[in-house]
């Protein structure tokens, strides 16, 4: 890969200086620093402020919402972007790290931590209501009615022929995807601009593609989820081309979606436990007794504990196990701040100490793996696994969330069937369903379709309409969603 593309800030649409700002474009602005700006003054940006990061419909203000959520990841993103370049810049002075891109365009590379601060911004933007769980709901309601729903003797999908849907649109529903989603949010849905949307830089938009592959394949076993829509392959394949992120038929990851990837970890990781305890979702004396029992199987794995990393690791969790209870809140506040800052130390080391392998494309680890605080991050994920996600106020929440967004799509879906069809007519209710559609997400949906050819045209707009429905349940946020769904099923 060349740095020189990675870091383009090339966009789909070229935007030319206005000389009435003459006295403006004196001072130096980074693309990057536009797109920053663009992000933060969108519609989809402000809505993360009502959508769930780990607790739903939360009245607590403390608790962190999407929003919250993301303007972290943004500062980690960035502070990472600079501890890597440093760390090169010093590598290569100390021990000859002969890399030639990164020695041509270090101008540019300094740019990276502008470029990661805008993905952390972004990196949720695609997620529906009630958390990752909405994008479960949605997958599984596809899968479980789109071999049953037809026009006439039409199924939307059959194995056996006879189907409005292809193979890989039907993957894209079943296996629906808040990182595809996102593709779309920011380069079709913004102010129905289908054809360029937010029109942000491809380097930002390759950063923030974490799985470069179509949802057919998955099955392939490389990644677990996908990265755009087959409606949206167009757009994918611009901004791998543009980055230079294709050898031959294999398209690698941006090297910097690992970076936003720590970022995210490391942002949720600290936050959930530190929301857990504030709400009583985790009360401190089960965290201290998990975290203590999990460092005694630790050092009973250790043959020493000379290492200045490993005692690290361990005066970390003492500030935790030795924590007297008048000091609770200080001892938090001090572990979390030391943990946050380790887990970035070890995220920037082993994006250099690994730089040639992400650069080639052949890494396929996270940036804690192998590193001292790798078992940290296990012990944080394993808390969560055990006290905070199956907490029965969270899933009362995530039951409700899911008749809500279920309804929703039983109510829409059906509808959206017979909209813009040719051969059929759509009935004054469902035309009146229709209505409430947003009208951006309506002329998205027909540029779309201003753009299809062939004798299958009624097909793939059948698929486009099914998107035009997951766009707009998507783009709702938690309150929203509920309110719709009550006025929709006469529950007020």
């Amino acid at each position: 890969m060349d740095w020189n593309k990675l870091v383009t800030n090339q966009r789909f649409k070229q935007t030319k200086e206005q000389e009435s700002f003459k006295y403006y474009t004196e001072y130096t602005v980074s693309q990057f620093e536009t797109d920053y700006q663009t992000i933060i003054n969108s519609a989809a940006f402000r809505r993360l402020q009502d959508k769930t990061q780990v607790f739903p419909l939360e009245t607590n203000d403390f608790v962190r919402t999407r929003l919250t959520h993301s303007i972290e990841t943004s500062f980690i993103a960035k502070k990472l972007g600079n501890m890597v370049l440093y760390n090169m810049q010093r590598k290569r002075k100390k021990e000859s790290f002969a890399n030639k891109a990164f020695s041509q365009n270090e101008d540019e590379l300094l740019l990276i931590p502008d470029i990661l601060a805008c993905t952390g911004l972004l990196h949720d933007m695609g997620n529906p209501p009630f958390g990752h769980f909405g994008e479960v709901i949605i997958g599984e309601w596809f899968k479980e009615n789109l071999s049953h729903l037809h026009i006439g003797d039409k199924y939307l999908y059959n194995k056996d022929g006879n189907s409005f849907l292809t193979e890989e649109e039907y993957d894209d529903l079943c296996h629906f995807e808040g990182n595809a989603q996102l593709l779309r949010v920011i380069c079709r849905l913004y102010n129905g601009q289908s054809h360029y949307g937010m029109n942000l830089t491809n380097a930002v938009l390759a950063s923030l593609i974490k799985y470069p592959i179509s949802s057919s394949e998955i099955k392939k076993g490389d990644y677990k989820k996908f990265g755009y829509f087959q409606a949206d392959k167009e757009i994918f394949n611009q901004i791998v081309q543009n980055t230079g992120l294709q050898k031959e038929d294999t398209v690698s990851r941006h090297p910097l979606v690992y970076l936003l990837e720590a970022a995210d970890d490391i942002a949720y990781l600290t936050a959930d436990i530190e929301d857990a305890l504030k709400k009583g979702t985790l009360l401190f004396d089960q965290f201290r007794r998990f975290y203590q029992e999990e460092i005694n199987k630790y050092k009973n794995e250790l043959k020493s504990y000379d290492d200045s990393k490993i005692k690290y690791v361990l005066e970390l969790a003492n500030i935790i196990i030795n924590c007297n209870e008048e000091n609770i809140d200080i001892c938090i506040k001090t572990w979390l701040n030391e943990t946050r800052n380790s887990l970035m130390y070890c995220a920037a080391y082993k994006f250099v100490d690994e730089y040639y392998s992400i650069i080639n494309g052949t890494y396929k680890k996270d940036l804690f793996d192998g590193t001292f605080q790798e078992k940290t991050v296990d012990i944080l994920k394993r808390i969560a696994q055990k006290y905070i996600f199956p907490d029965k106020k969270i899933v009362k929440v995530e039951i409700s969330g899911s008749m809500i967004l279920t309804s929703l799509l039983r109510k829409f879906i059906p509808a959206i069937m017979k909209y813009d069809c040719k051969d059929y007519k759509i009935s004054k209710e469902n035309q009146k369903i229709v209505n409430l559609l947003p009208d951006n997400y309506i002329k998205v949906y027909k540029d779309e379709v201003s753009k299809l050819s062939g004798d299958d045209i009624e097909d793939r707009k059948m698929y486009l309409r099914l998107l035009l429905v997951t766009d707009f349940i998507s783009g709702m946020t938690d309150s929203y969603a509920k309110r719709l769904y009550f006025e929709l099923y006469g529950l007020e």
